[in-house]
């Protein structure tokens, strides 16, 4: 069946890349350009070999595009049309003398080009350079955001007024409204502009040897990340959905807010000195890291396109103008927006190393690492909204303007924190046997002020969230998140037969944190190893006599082609426990108001008499988190190959991974990966190659959550009650299952005749053809209570499919010893 290329694009974007008349100079020695292989020269070798060798490729390009998102082709390379300069390199290394140079430069002249430089004088000094650039395009867009200054984003007055006076309260807007009009219509005026960003990172090593036995060494980079990335702020709005003779059935959600550009200009400067001394039986060293992260633009603000006046998110009181009714209503009434960025901060890191030989096969060798880390980022108002007043939602509150950065429990929050790392290890080898056993642990201390909030300004900077109206009378405050890390490990190889070798490992994890759900985890894993090794051909084996097997060349045929087979054998097993699992409080209830008739009746509430529990995710108590719950992982994996003689090579592998986790519970209930890969490569005598690969990867994870419930009572006027009670019914669970595949095949062939009219060309042809197909099934196990349908309800999902094909042709002809032209056709989504 012929598939139409119009039905392609939609969904695929496709870039064609055609360098023309690739060029490859070999300023003083022969040359072969590229990746394939060299050729067989037969051009007399010198006694001393040249100490020059020089490449260049230059070349031409072109490229066509189809289908939408375009930048996705180049979203972290360049690839420009016209002149290209692909390589560059030069090299001095001789036999007769101590010294050597290197330099290299790939895509000359594009975005991501990288230049390295490598020389020194053998076991004295090296002299290390490297300026690498890589790119990230985005796309391009419009937006009524025009940038006046660093991190500040303004819209024109008139616009504003204009579209604000489209707006209001509550009300929803239809698509074909004078609102949404106006907006496409503006933006149509607007210039398109390119969101990019560029990484240029800059690094030089040097080291010297002032004696055998001593090394010195110092480390300098610089990275400079700067351009625009999107980013966006906005909030959600639930609006009662009515149905089944019920005012609300679930709600409808709408998603508000605004996109902009995230200005960035960062910098990064690391400092490494270190020194390395050796004795006889002995190594130490000692190294000093320092960070520096400077974030040019500290904080962005914008101007909300649909306001002109600031508003808070409460609604008028005709009972009393002085009190009205706040709540989750009138969302994303700001003039003005503001976000922090990236804080400056600091990081000093002391090491030092050091490995000794007990004995001629017993070696010690640990590591022990001390950093601190520290940010002391001056913190910014709560919000620009001048019209929130907090005591509308809280009576007690404390906060007068909340646009007063004076009013803030602190300046900024002087925050550091000290991390202890240390590796130990004890090492024995013997001939048939290795024993290892090993020690590792990090310990994290954070000894930043824990500072008490007494609310914030949420749900698009329109509305005031506190302790008492929001978080259950819940402090809100930053923990002292500590925890500490141990790994045990012990283990050993041991060569049962010659062909024969047998790995056997034991692992013991332990996480010891604070403010978690899970305080403490323990871990066991068992490994298994086998790895087998057979001669299939009989070749190099002895005869039935016991006598050694009669030479190759006295016999009168060719020796026998040797086949090996190797064979390599995997589990391990792991089971992860929870020594007690921290979660609120909650109330069971067996009969739940609002059930389904002949459904679950039952649940978990949160009550006005609950006292909730400080440093506990506020999370349904049946909840439980993938990284600390309990956990039994299976993973085991076989690997073949077979070799016949030095052109014929097969290989397969297969690998299957289980994590399950308990049924009962909610959250991910299992985890479950599968991959198989097979290779197949073959070589003429002519040098031609041959591969084929198929590969095909599945995975599957299946989680179950619920629906809650906020009853809350009807707030009297001028007063807020939201937040103070949930329900967690089970008659809302919901079960969602993801299965996902992706099959790849690859074929390919390179030629380089030896004779004949193509003996000067180079043949490089691949094709791959992947297919990935995702597929989401959510079902209910209980009947949804009538007014839970629209938001715990189960939905069918579409499969998602994707097919990419690449194709790569490359052919070269040798002009002559030093000069080489080709050309290459690159086709790829």
């Amino acid at each position: 069946m012929r598939i139409q290329p119009d039905r392609l694009k939609p969904i695929l974007r496709v870039e064609f890349s055609f360098i023309a008349c690739v060029i490859s100079v070999l300023l003083f020695t022969p040359h072969v350009w590229g990746q394939t292989p060299e050729k067989d020269k037969t051009e007399p070798q010198t006694d001393t070999p040249p100490k020059f060798h020089a490449t260049i490729e230059i070349g031409g390009q072109v490229r066509d595009g189809q289908g939408g998102h375009t930048a996705k082709f180049q979203e972290v390379r360049d690839v420009p049309k016209g002149f290209v300069i692909p390589l560059l390199k030069l090299d001095y290394n001789t036999a007769d003398s101590p010294y050597f140079l290197a330099f290299r430069g790939t895509e000359i002249r594009e975005r991501d080009q990288r230049f390295t430089a490598d020389g020194g004088r053998f076991g004295k000094y090296r002299t290390q350079f490297m300026w690498d650039q890589v790119p990230h395009s985005f796309g391009s867009g419009q937006s009524f955001l025009e940038q006046t200054a660093p991190g500040v984003y303004q819209v024109s007055p008139t616009l504003r007024a204009r579209l604000q006076a489209l707006t209001t309260p509550e009300a929803r807007i239809s698509p074909t409204a004078e609102l949404p009009r106006v907006v496409r219509q503006e933006l149509q005026t607007r210039p398109i502009v390119d969101v990019r960003l560029r990484r240029d990172q800059a690094l030089f090593r040097q080291s010297y040897q002032p004696a055998d036995n001593v090394e010195l060494h110092a480390q300098v980079s610089w990275m400079r990340n700067r351009g625009s990335r999107p980013m966006s702020a906005g909030t959600f709005v639930r609006r009662a959905a009515p149905g089944n003779g019920l005012t609300d059935i679930g709600g409808a959600w709408e998603g508000i807010g605004q996109e902009f550009l995230e200005p960035l200009d960062q910098r990064t400067i690391d400092l490494k000195l270190g020194a390395h001394f050796s004795g006889k039986r002995w190594n130490a060293g000692a190294d000093y890291d320092l960070s520096l992260f400077r974030n040019h633009v500290e904080s962005v603000i914008f101007e909300n396109p649909f306001r002109i006046t600031d508003e808070e998110g409460c609604l008028p009181n005709p009972a009393n103008p002085l009190a009205p009714t706040c709540g989750a209503s009138n969302r994303f009434r700001m003039v003005r927006w503001q976000n922090d960025l990236a804080p400056n901060n600091d990081s000093h890191t002391f090491s030092f190393w050091a490995n000794v030989d007990l004995t001629p096969r017993t070696q010690l060798r640990g590591l022990f690492s001390l950093a601190y880390w520290t940010q002391n980022d001056a913190f910014l108002p709560w919000t620009l909204n001048t019209a929130i007043v907090p005591r509308h939602w809280d009576g007690n509150s404390p906060i007068t303007n909340p646009t007063d950065v004076n009013q803030l429990p602190a300046k900024s929050l002087n925050g550091k924190m000290r991390n202890i790392t240390q590796e130990y290890a004890l090492v024995n080898r013997r001939e048939k046997f290795r024993f290892q056993a090993e020690y590792r642990s990090q310990s994290l201390d954070n000894q930043s002020p824990m500072l008490e909030f007494p609310g914030y300004a949420a749900f698009g900077d329109s509305t005031w969230r506190s302790a008492v109206t929001d978080f259950y009378n819940l402090p809100i405050e930053n923990l002292d998140w500590d925890f500490r890390r141990q790994d045990f490990t012990f283990g050993f190889q041991w060569d049962v037969l010659p062909q024969l070798t047998w790995k056997m490992d034991y692992e013991g994890e332990i996480w010891n944190r604070k403010f978690r759900d899970v305080n403490r985890n323990n871990e066991h894993s068992i490994r298994a190893r086998l790895d087998f090794t057979a001669n299939l051909s009989g070749a190099g084996k002895t005869n039935g006599a016991g006598k050694d097997p009669v030479p190759a060349a006295s016999q009168a045929v060719a020796p026998p082609t040797l086949t090996t087979l190797n064979l390599r054998l995997d589990y391990r097993y792991s089971n992860r426990s929870a020594q007690a699992y921290n979660t609120q409080p909650l109330s069971f209830n067996g009969a739940l108001s609002g059930s389904p008739p002949g459904g679950n009746t039952t649940g978990w509430e949160i009550t006005r008499t609950t006292v909730m529990r400080i440093g506990v995710p506020m999370e349904f108590n049946l909840l439980r988190r993938f990284d600390e719950a309990d956990r039994i992982r299976n993973d085991g994996s076989v690997w073949l190959e077979l070799l016949r003689g030095p052109r014929t090579n097969f290989s397969a592998s297969y690998r299957c991974l289980g994590e399950e986790y308990d049924k009962n519970s909610y959250g991910r209930n299992f985890n479950r990966f599968s991959f198989f890969d097979a290779q197949f490569t073959h070589s003429l005598e002519d040098g031609t190659s041959f591969f084929a690969s198929y590969s095909r990867e599945t995975n599957q994870i299946a989680y179950r959550d619920l629906a809650h419930l906020l009853p809350n009572p009807p707030a009297p006027p001028g007063t807020i009650v939201q937040g103070t009670l949930s329900q967690y019914p089970i008659a809302n669970t919901w079960e969602r299952t993801s299965r996902s595949s992706l099959n790849s095949f690859e074929i390919g062939l390179s030629a380089a005749p030896q004779e004949g009219k193509l003996r000067k060309f180079q043949f490089d042809l691949s094709y791959a053809l992947s297919f990935a197909r995702d597929r989401i099934s959510t079902v209910n196990p209980f009947t949804v209570r009538p007014d839970s349908v629209l938001h715990a309800g189960a939905n069918p999902y579409p499969d998602t499919v994707v097919r990419r094909q690449d194709v790569n042709i490359t052919i070269s002809r040798a002009i002559n010893e030093r000069l080489e032209i080709g050309v290459r056709y690159l086709y790829e989504p």
